[in-house]
């Protein structure tokens, strides 16, 4: 798994690992990887070692936005955790439609953005969560790894 984006609260930094943590009691081979730097990396570091799951993580701080498309290519899957903060919505999901550029599967929160045309469609060229729905997040993660047929609907459809 890949989260690409700064740590900080807005971007749901948090929800990933606390997905990874729930996935770990299933399967110990999940791996969840954060491209960004922010506030909240001494809390994922904390948590990381609280719930032994250094193993399973790795924190890569900032890259080139060069090198981006070779991170997109190794994962399996790209968490899209942006949340509603203070009003506080993205303005337009750049990291999503550069992973499904590259052909990577996203989930997603679904905040209710208001665009002409979601980029992320539950099940056609991504899987949504309900924000902050760590839980659920991790269900579409195990969803989408024992699920080859959607993965690669979602995969074509994000690459059109």
């Amino acid at each position: 798994m890949l989260f690409v984006g700064r740590l900080v609260s807005r971007k749901g930094a948090k929800y990933p690992i606390l997905a990874l943590n729930e996935l770990i009691k299933k399967d110990s081979r999940y791996y969840l990887i954060y491209i960004g730097d922010g506030p909240e990396k001494e809390w994922i570091e904390n948590f990381s070692k609280e719930n032994n799951l250094n193993d399973h993580l790795k924190l890569l701080g900032s890259i080139p936005n060069n090198q981006l498309p070779d991170y997109y290519r190794l994962a399996d899957c790209l968490l899209f955790t942006s949340i509603n903060e203070y009003g506080f919505l993205e303005a337009f999901c750049l990291v999503p439609l550069e992973a499904m550029a590259c052909g990577l599967p996203v989930i997603a929160f679904d905040n209710n953005q208001a665009y002409t045309e979601k980029p992320i469609r539950h099940s056609e060229t991504g899987l949504l969560a309900p924000a902050k729905d760590y839980q659920k997040l991790a269900e579409n993660v195990d969803n989408l790894k024992n699920n080859l047929e959607i993965k690669n609907i979602m995969i074509q459809n994000g690459l059109a």
